[in-house]
């Protein structure tokens, strides 16, 4: 079997290499001393991406004091925003950093116990018409602003339409939203999002419109201590894969957002360094060969593939 780069999640110290502009870029993040939140890493696939926000990750909870984190990739998420918000509540939860309001909303909308719903700030004007058997708190409960009376069981598992789905997953959500804000407003929390250029359509519009709108760009409203690391494969050279520039203004992104359009090119040193840290063999004549690829910006896994195929035809196993 031939030998990979390793790009687990689970990051390796021992075996990283290099990266060290990228890394003052995030140490500066967490400084807080400008207006930037964001650190966007572009690249084409197999540069090392992961690897750099597992870096990142392994950074946040190994200091001390640890910093709450979650590394997501993107592409695992489907196209559900409440399955993205439910990774992270998770990741979260790992470093006991709970989200009160939403973890009450989503196990109400798992069990079919609304009435935390219905007692909602976010609700206002909402249509419960055509929800049947819906368990509430009390004997009778009056939706207001409605002519429909909610009758009471003490047991019993929702049956809603899919409007009144819909209603219950934007108040999770919602309520997301609002304890992010409320830890982030205490304590530094970082997201790391690898995989950009994976996500569905809809998920993709939810982190623009409301994680990116509200929580990043709304420099009056935002939490004060929420940072961002996303990562994406672009398509060309020329074309990043966030297009931050679609949404907001020249001036709004280079407040907001520092961007890394490609990785930092190896020197020899980390090219020798990669190579011994993975076990290959190899000789001077190849490395050189294996070299100028790394200065022609192709991607590590092309270099080990090559290796691989020198190492076949000298006989060696790889």
């Amino acid at each position: 079997m031939e030998k990979e780069i390793d790009s687990k999640v689970f990051f390796d110290p021992v075996k990283f290499i290099d990266r060290e502009v990228e890394w003052e870029l995030f140490q500066e993040l967490l400084e807080f001393k400008g207006q930037q939140r964001i650190l966007a890493i572009d690249d084409i696939g197999g540069m090392g991406k992961t690897q750099l926000l597992g870096k990142l990750w392994h950074h946040c909870r190994t200091v001390k004091p640890r910093i709450p984190s979650c590394f997501i990739s993107l592409g695992q998420q489907g196209n559900s925003p409440l399955t993205l918000i439910k990774s992270i509540e998770k990741e979260l939860s790992k470093a006991d950093i709970q989200l009160p309001n939403f973890l009450k909303f989503y196990t109400a909308l798992a069990s079919g116990d609304f009435s935390p719903f219905l007692t909602s700030i976010y609700l206002q004007g909402a249509n419960f018409q055509g929800a049947t058997n819906v368990t509430v708190a009390g004997t009778m409960t009056k939706v207001e602003g409605s002519d429909i009376t909610v009758n009471v069981s003490a047991s019993g598992v929702a049956e809603l339409k899919p409007d009144q789905q819909r209603i219950a997953i934007e108040v999770c959500v919602k309520a997301f939203l609002d304890d992010l804000k409320q830890l982030a407003n205490a304590r530094v929390v970082v997201l790391l999002f690898d995989g950009y250029e994976a996500c569905g359509n809809d998920l993709e519009s939810w982190i623009r419109s409301y994680l990116l709108d509200r929580h990043f760009f709304d420099l009056e409203n935002r939490p004060e201590k929420l940072l961002l690391v996303v990562a994406g494969r672009k398509a060309s050279q020329k074309e990043p894969s966030i297009r931050f520039d679609l949404y907001w203004s020249p001036e709004d992104i280079a407040s907001v957002v520092g961007s890394v359009r490609q990785l930092g090119k190896w020197e020899k040193k980390h090219l020798e360094e990669f190579l011994q840290n993975q076990g290959f063999n190899y000789q001077p004549d190849e490395f050189d060969i294996l070299y100028r690829m790394v200065q022609m910006g192709l991607p590590l896994s092309h270099v080990v593939s090559t290796l691989n195929i020198m190492m076949t035809n000298r006989g060696i196993k790889s």
